[in-house]
């Protein structure tokens, strides 16, 4: 690694206002910070060159966050990637760069000094530590809930004028859509609400509308190294373009390479990696980043067509994971839970893996419609051939984006401890819970975990004989 005159604080991601105070703090004060999944994190420490580990207090409630001044090329923050696809890289962001992130978002929000927010993504993560700043630069307030992301207490606080502002990921926002009732006595107290760079729908956008009709609503499309490169003025869209993620603002220019991958350039991309130790520059000669992800533009707006390495191509009809997931959550009325994901096939290329996590208990003949459903517009048999996995929980990343690759991964290698009929492993499930009595075990159990009485082993045998 290039030597740098620069210490560097590891600091533990924790959700509370203590993180949110010791980052500001070291950043004003000239250090460069590394937020930490803990104090043990080797692989973070070790390829930032951390000189220090600093574990916050925890606790939430009210802060009013301490500006940040600076706006030169010096290195801010290193934050890690997801790591959706292998191992996490480093991403230098420089001071120019936060502040050119907060000056575009607040002009385009149109936040001010009265802004009062309910911080509904924890704030060592990018666009949680986004917001914090965002609140900062303009001399507001901000709510970290001590028990994360509650749509009751959400709803009490926007009643009772504590908060007029919120910001939260799509799949938490779906959870505020499947019970308006939560939030409906407050929710016209709502002024100000940012979305982060998550699918979201047409519909659920117009559905956010119509429950928050006197906020400012904006989703931004971004990544680690370019952060909120595009911004969709929510309510101030209709139609069509509510399906695009909105435009570039300020000095941010965004384009479509041959092979569609969307190219950024712009004040806010980062000053480069930090791969197996070593620094590699993220653009090319003309400064112009080129992403993983797929889109088009259209009347200057930015349409989202997923990762390139998620992508589906079914006999040469090309399918995106997150559209098919967002119709099934809809059709089957859950918020999580479900992604689509890739495997190949010898006569097609490809064909779809539907996995589900424990908590989505839905009769296989259901899932299988819910997934036509959701296809029958892209094309004729794309669902045709689909093979289902059930996990207790999906395959996540630290900020809880889902690892397809990850999960067609482990149905290829171990296809035995897959369920294709998913239906029938909740029937085992429900089998044992007959017999045993409570709720059903998770998938991993076994006998010896759950009970030694013989009479039951006998009657769970002679039950599992009769169902398979």
């Amino acid at each position: 690694m290039t030597p740098r005159n620069e210490t560097i604080a590891g600091v533990v991601g924790v959700s509370s206002t203590g993180y949110i105070q010791t980052t500001l703090t070291l950043l004003a004060n000239g250090r460069v910070v590394v937020p930490l999944r803990n104090g043990d994190d080797s692989y973070r420490i070790e390829n930032a060159g951390v000189d220090e580990i600093i574990e916050p207090a925890p606790g939430g409630g009210w802060i009013t966050p301490q500006r940040l001044s600076r706006d030169d090329d010096d290195t801010a923050l290193i934050m890690f990637s997801s790591g959706t696809e292998g191992e996490p890289k480093g991403v230098r962001l420089s001071h120019r760069a936060l502040a050119d992130v907060v000056a575009r978002l607040n002009a385009t929000m149109g936040v001010d000094a009265t802004i009062r927010e309910y911080l509904g993504i924890p704030p060592y993560l990018s666009f949680g530590f986004g917001r914090c700043r965002a609140v900062a630069q303009v001399g507001g307030a901000l709510y970290v809930p001590r028990n994360g992301f509650d749509p009751t207490e959400i709803g009490r606080m926007l009643a009772e004028g504590e908060i007029n502002a919120l910001s939260a990921v799509p799949s938490l926002l779906r959870i505020l859509l499947q019970a308006p009732e939560t939030v409906a006595a407050g929710a016209d107290r709502l002024r100000w609400m940012e979305i982060g760079s998550q699918y979201l729908s047409r519909g659920e956008k117009e559905d956010l509308k119509a429950l928050f009709p006197n906020a400012r609503i904006v989703q931004h499309y971004g990544l680690t190294e370019a952060s909120r490169s595009t911004f969709l003025v929510v309510h101030d869209t209709e139609g069509e373009h509510l399906e695009s993620v909105g435009r570039p603002v300020g000095e941010t220019q965004v384009r479509i390479s041959a092979d569609n991958r969307i190219e950024i350039r712009g004040p806010h991309v980062a000053a480069g990696l930090i791969v197996g130790g070593q620094e590699v520059s993220c653009t090319d000669r003309d400064g112009w980043l080129r992403t993983g992800d797929l889109g088009e533009i259209r009347d200057g707006f930015l349409y989202f067509k997923g990762r390139a390495d998620d992508l589906i191509n079914i006999s040469g009809l090309k399918v995106s994971p997150e559209i098919v997931e967002s119709r099934m959550r809809k059709d089957l009325g859950v918020d999580k839970g479900i992604a689509v994901c890739r495997i190949p096939d010898r006569m097609c290329g490809d064909r779809l893996l539907v996995a589900t996590s424990a908590e989505i208990e839905v009769p296989q003949e259901r899932l299988r419609g819910a997934l036509e459903s959701a296809t029958a517009d892209l094309g004729e048999g794309i669902a045709g051939g689909a093979k289902y996995i059930q996990f207790e929980r999906l395959p996540a990343t630290d900020s809880d984006k889902v690892q397809r690759k990850r999960i067609s991964e482990m149905f290829l290698a171990d296809s035995a401890e897959c369920v294709d009929d998913i239906h029938l492993a909740n029937q085992v499930r429900a089998a044992f819970s007959d017999v045993l009595g409570g709720p059903r075990p998770a998938l991993s159990a076994s006998f010896a975990d759950l009970s030694d009485d013989p009479a039951a082993r006998r009657r769970l045998a002679g039950a599992l004989e009769s169902l398979l």
